[in-house]
């Protein structure tokens, strides 16, 4: 309604004034003030409901509220290479908040890093932006300049899984699971939907991309790239179910950290899971304690 009401007034050269039945009259500046107003009582509420749902006097959940209570909006929390994930991204783990696609990939590939402190390579997790990167960027020397910073040499010598979520309809996130080994794609979302249409040229796009990146570093296994020898079906790889009401139901970015994270622990496109949707409360707080931890 605000939106609406600017539009009407929005030429400078124009005074006047918006007249709402009992309301009253409401001239530019009235209109502003009155948009602050409830921009001011919608923060009231959301940081209302965020002290509500961390009002667990539990270690961890205390630890948490005294960090997340004292950050700016806009303030960088976490860095990975490129990516910044600052406090808003960080909030979207509270509740059942559509999770960011930055937290999705920072949390994820801060998880990678401490799996890889103890010797576990092979598995390389490429950041959310990268669908956007595969589908935009004109040439495939251009996608290599930006899958370098999340791709090392050692791991093209060993790459047995490529991960890489997936934006689904603008409104949900799945996961893609490049089996090098098998040659097999995999996929699951937990709420079973298809993978976006463009899935399958996105695939091509990036096999071709590490193709030419294991030549260009001579790892010896280019051959493990050549696209005419991959199954460009999807098979599912047994995501636990996502509820479509209550909890759980706006998890998917929390569903697709989760699997990310068994499959760079386990090291296989088939993992076992041990979670479910049912407790993510429980999840979504430790991810923000650990966020904490990453902190320090």
């Amino acid at each position: 309604m605000i939106s609406d009401l600017e539009s009407v007034i929005d030429d400078d050269s124009c005074v006047c004034a918006v007249n709402l039945g009992s309301h009253g009259s409401f001239a530019r500046a009235s209109i502003d003030l009155w948009d602050k107003t409830f921009k001011v009582d919608e923060i009231s509420r959301e940081v209302n409901y965020e002290h509500q749902w961390l009002s667990a006097s539990t270690h961890k959940t205390l630890a948490i509220k005294n960090v997340l209570g004292n950050l700016r909006p806009e303030q960088t929390v976490l860095k990975h290479d490129h990516l910044n994930l600052d406090a808003t991204d960080v909030s979207s783990l509270v509740g059942e908040r559509y999770v960011s696609g930055f937290c999705l990939s920072v949390v994820c590939l801060k998880f990678l890093e401490e799996v890889k402190l103890h010797g576990n390579t092979g598995v390389v997790f490429l950041p959310t932006l990268t669908q956007m990167w595969i589908l935009s960027l004109a040439t495939s020397k251009e996608l290599r300049e930006k899958l370098i910073n999340y791709i090392a040499i050692e791991d093209l010598r060993n790459l047995s899984l490529v991960l890489l979520p997936l934006h689904v309809k603008q409104c949900h996130w799945g996961l893609l699971c490049l089996d090098v080994g098998s040659k097999k794609l995999f996929y699951d979302d937990g709420l079973h939907w298809a993978p976006p249409n463009q899935a399958v040229e996105l695939t091509k796009k990036l096999l071709d991309a590490l193709k030419e990146m294991s030549l260009e570093f001579q790892t010896g296994f280019t051959q493990d790239f050549e696209k005419d020898k991959w199954d460009l079906s999807f098979t599912r790889f047994a995501m636990p179910d996502q509820p479509k009401t209550g909890v759980g139901s706006g998890s998917c970015g929390v569903g697709v950290i989760l699997a990310a994270k068994d499959m760079f622990i386990q090291r296989t496109s088939l993992p076992t899971f041990f979670w479910t949707f049912d407790e993510m409360e429980k999840h979504r707080k430790e991810i923000l304690f650990k966020i904490i931890q990453w902190m320090k």
